[in-house]
C-alpha cells in the first residue's frame, strides 16, 4: 500500500518532486564537499608542518648576526632543543624575471634566495622529501608555479644569471598565499654568487622547543640576551594559521553557500509538504478517526517526501565523493598529504545530517495536522501552526 501510494504521488507531481531532490542534493553536495575540503586542509597542513620540521619559534632579522652567540643561547637555554640560522639573500625585484620579458618590479611579493641547511626547516619536493638543488638549478614554490603557469624546465633569470626550475618546492614557513615574502631554493655555490650585488641578507633564526607553549618565555629570554631582533617573531601557531587561512576561507565560503541552499531547500520542502497535507486533509482526518497514529501515519503521509529527501541526500553524498578529489587537488599539491579518510567521513556525515534535518522538518510540518479533533481535517481544515 505504501509503495503504491508513493509511486502514485511521484507520478502526480514529477516536477515538484524533481525540484525537491535537486535542492536537497545541491545543499548536501556543497555542504559535504566543504566539510571534506576542511578536513583535508587540516590533514594536509598538519602533514606539511611535520614533514618540514617547522620550528616552534622564528625570529626574523635584517642585518648581520653573530652565529656563535645564537648557538650559545640555544645550547644554554633549558627549554630549547636546538637552534639554526637560515640566510635569505634578498633579490632585486627589478632584476628578477620569473617569466620571459617581464620582471617582478611591479609585484607586491619580495623574493629571496636560500640554500638547504641540514639543521634548519626543510624545503620539500613534491615527493615529500627535502629538495636537492644542483648548481644552475632552482627550486620554485609550488604556489607560484600554479599561479604563473610555470613548470620544471622553465628558465628563471636573476640578475645576469639564468637558472632552470628543477624542482617545485613546498615551503611551510613562507609558502602561504598570504605571505609577502617567498624563498627560491638554489645551490650553495649559486647562493654565494647571488650575495654579490644583492640587497643584503636577512635571517630566519629558528628554535625547536621541548614544549611549543613555552615560546613566549623563550622569546623573552632571547630578547634579554640581546640577540638579533630586527624583525618580527613568529611562532608555530602563526605558521599553521597562515598556511590554512586562504584555503580555510574557501571552505567557509562553500559552507555559507551550502547553508543558503539548505535554507532554500527547507522552504521548498515546507511548501511542498504543506500543499500535500492540505490536499490530503480529509484522508488524514479519516485515518485518524479509525485510529491510525504515530509512525504509521507519518510514513503513509510523508513517504514521498522521505523518499525525495533521502534520494537528494544520497545524490549529494555521491556528488561530494566525486567532487572532493577535484576540489582538494590543488591543496594537496601545495601542502602534500594523501587523501584523508576524514574527508570521506566528513562528507558522508554532513550528507546524513542534511537528510536528518530534512526529515525532521517534514515531520514538524505535518504535526499541526495531527493536533485536535479529526473532524475538522475530514472537512478539509488543518489546525493552524
Amino acid at each position: 500500500m505504501l509503495r503504491a501510494k508513493l509511486l502514485r504521488d511521484l507520478r502526480r507531481t514529477p516536477l515538484q518532486s524533481l525540484l525537491v531532490v535537486i535542492a536537497v542534493a545541491l545543499a548536501a553536495s556543497l555542504a559535504a564537499t566543504g566539510a571534506a575540503f576542511a578536513a583535508q586542509l587540516l590533514a594536509s597542513n598538519g602533514a606539511l608542518l611535520a614533514q618540514a620540521d617547522v620550528p616552534h619559534l622564528v625570529q626574523m632579522h635584517a642585518g648581520a648576526i653573530d652565529r656563535a652567540a645564537i648557538d650559545e643561547f640555544a645550547e644554554g637555554a633549558p627549554d630549547v632543543v636546538r637552534g639554526a640560522a637560515v640566510e635569505l639573500v634578498a633579490l632585486d625585484s627589478t632584476r628578477l624575471a620569473l617569466e620571459p620579458g617581464t620582471t617582478e618590479a611591479a609585484g607586491a611579493v619580495e623574493y629571496s634566495a636560500t640554500a638547504s641547511a641540514p639543521d634548519a626547516d626543510r624545503l620539500l619536493g613534491l615527493d615529500g622529501e627535502p629538495a636537492v638543488i644542483e648548481p644552475g638549478g632552482l627550486g620554485l614554490p609550488v604556489g607560484i608555479a600554479l599561479d604563473r603557469g610555470l613548470a620544471v624546465g622553465d628558465p628563471i633569470v636573476i640578475g645576469e644569471a639564468e637558472f632552470t626550475v628543477t624542482a617545485l618546492i613546498r615551503d611551510a614557513l613562507m609558502g602561504s598565499d598570504l605571505a609577502s615574502s617567498r624563498r627560491l631554493l638554489v645551490a650553495e655555490a649559486d647562493l654565494d654568487a647571488l650575495r654579490h650585488g644583492s640587497g643584503g641578507s636577512e635571517w630566519l633564526i629558528e628554535f625547536w622547543l621541548d614544549d611549543p607553549a613555552l615560546a613566549p618565555r623563550v622569546y623573552d629570554d632571547y630578547l634579554a640576551a640581546g640577540l638579533p631582533a630586527n624583525g618580527p617573531m613568529v611562532d608555530l601557531t602563526t605558521f599553521r594559521l597562515l598556511n590554512g587561512l586562504s584555503d580555510g576561507l574557501i571552505a567557509a565560503a562553500m559552507l555559507v553557500v551550502a547553508g543558503l541552499l539548505a535554507g532554500v531547500a527547507a522552504m521548498l520542502l515546507s511548501i511542498v509538504v504543506r500543499t500535500s497535507i492540505s490536499s490530503a486533509a480529509p484522508q488524514i482526518g479519516v485515518l485518524r478517526a479509525i485510529g491510525l497514529r504515530g509512525a504509521p501515519l507519518h510514513r503513509l503521509m510523508l513517504g514521498r517526501h522521505f523518499a525525495l529527501i533521502l534520494a537528494g541526500a544520497l545524490v549529494g553524498a555521491l556528488a561530494a565523493i566525486a567532487l572532493t578529489p577535484l576540489a582538494t587537488g590543488s591543496m594537496r599539491l601545495r601542502f602534500g598529504g594523501e587523501p584523508s579518510p576524514l574527508a570521506l567521513v566528513a562528507a558522508l556525515g554532513i550528507a546524513a545530517f542534511v537528510a536528518i534535518a530534512g526529515l525532521a522538518l517534514a515531520v514538524a510540518t505535518l504535526r499541526p495536522a495531527l493536533r485536535g479533533s479529526p473532524l475538522p481535517a475530514m472537512r478539509g481544515a488543518i489546525a493552524p501552526r
